[in-house]
């Protein structure tokens, strides 16, 4: 008994610590001394909004609304996670007749260069909504996004399921979090949906038993315990939310190019960077994505050649650097030969270590050296 009891507490203290160190001042959608009535008022969640018209909605075990209470409410039936609240989304509608909802919060301070976060929110879908959906993620900037940026669907959600699979999880709370090294100065987060609607893969789920009231057609998700936190503030096992993962197999730079400015088609090329996991030179999900630009890009300008050019950070200085480096770039070579590019529009280079793009030697610093990049050639 003197065991169990000394377990408890010691759970009680670790969860109060991480909240202490949590950036999101409130991940857990708390109102206190609100009352929800009605859907779309997320403002009631101190210090949380929504960037469009159409707000995401508030769940309360205190709401004077059965349709948006908890655990039961309009869309089905779930605990909150964290406290007594959480949020809802729609992320999917069928046909696009309906828009999309997000959540955007400001961190309780900007963050840092070079430093290394744990990036963490917990869903859960919707008994009542028809499709399961991939897309959803968590993106962090320094300016706060506006609607009409995201309806433009280029914002790049850093925080998002290793496989961007269709999230399926029902009954009860799942984390997705990934390790996220800061450019420094990002002080806003915003959670939802950001691709073309096309885009999005949808699986249709069947009603769980229990429930009586038909399905509505969309892709909805429950949103809780949100939390931005210094990775060396963790313990080793704090960070890791998917099965058979490891701490530092999610450690990747993610850098967003500006969608405020118009870019000529040739610096989008260059500017853009594929970055890679350690002694790795296997494409993550959103390198594809921005393959799939390249690819729009080199349909429309076609006297452009690229010669695709791969690179290992110091740490991967071995003998095997120049062909790790070289392997980068061929992966990125049949990639867009996979989507109809002529080989003879693509060479490659492997430069090793020879050409690091951040020399702080940092562990950002060396996510970033591990890089393919584009040069024009016409």
């Amino acid at each position: 008994m003197l065991k169990s009891t000394s377990l408890f507490f010691a759970l009680i203290i670790s969860a109060a610590t991480i909240a202490q160190k949590n950036l999101v001042p409130n991940g857990g959608f708390d109102a206190p001394g609100k009352k929800i009535k009605a859907g779309g008022q997320i403002d009631l969640a101190a210090g949380w909004e929504s960037p469009h018209d159409l707000k995401a909605d508030l769940y309360s075990t205190a709401s004077k609304s059965d349709a948006y209470g908890a655990p039961d409410n309009v869309y089905g039936r779930e605990t909150p996670e964290l406290g007594e609240n959480y949020a809802g989304i729609m992320v999917y509608s069928y046909k696009n007749t309906k828009p999309r909802t997000y959540l955007q919060t400001t961190l309780s301070k900007p963050l840092e260069e070079g430093k290394v976060y744990c990036v963490k929110f917990w869903y859960s879908m919707a008994d009542l909504a028809k499709f399961s959906c991939n897309n959803i993620g968590l993106n962090l900037s320094k300016e706060k996004l506006t609607s009409n940026v995201i309806d433009k669907n280029v914002i790049k959600p850093q925080i998002m399921h290793s496989q961007n699979e269709q999230l399926g999880q029902q009954y009860v709370f799942e984390a997705v979090c990934r390790t996220y090294i800061a450019e420094g100065g990002e002080k806003f987060i915003t959670i939802g949906n950001f691709v073309d609607p096309t885009e999005t893969k949808i699986v249709k789920v069947k009603r769980p038993s229990g429930f009586s009231k038909p399905q509505t057609t969309i892709g909805y998700y429950y949103i809780d315990d949100v939390s931005v936190i210094p990775l060396d503030s963790l313990r080793e096992d704090e960070c890791i939310c998917e099965k058979g993962a490891s701490r530092s197999m999610a450690v990747v730079f993610n850098e967003n190019i500006s969608t405020e400015h118009e870019l000529e088609d040739k610096h989008i090329v260059e500017f853009t960077q594929l970055h890679f996991d350690s002694k790795s030179a296997e494409l993550h999900e959103d390198s594809k994505k921005d393959l799939d630009k390249i690819v729009e890009i080199l349909n429309e300008e076609t006297t452009f050649k690229l010669e695709i050019q791969g690179h290992t950070d110091e740490i991967e200085k071995t003998k095997a650097a120049v062909t790790l480096s070289v392997d980068r770039a061929k992966m990125a070579k049949q990639y867009l030969i996979s989507k109809g590019i002529s080989t003879d529009r693509l060479t490659v280079a492997g430069y090793a270590s020879e050409q690091l793009d951040n020399r702080e030697g940092t562990i950002g610093g060396q996510a970033k050296n591990r890089r393919v990049q584009f040069k024009v050639i016409k």
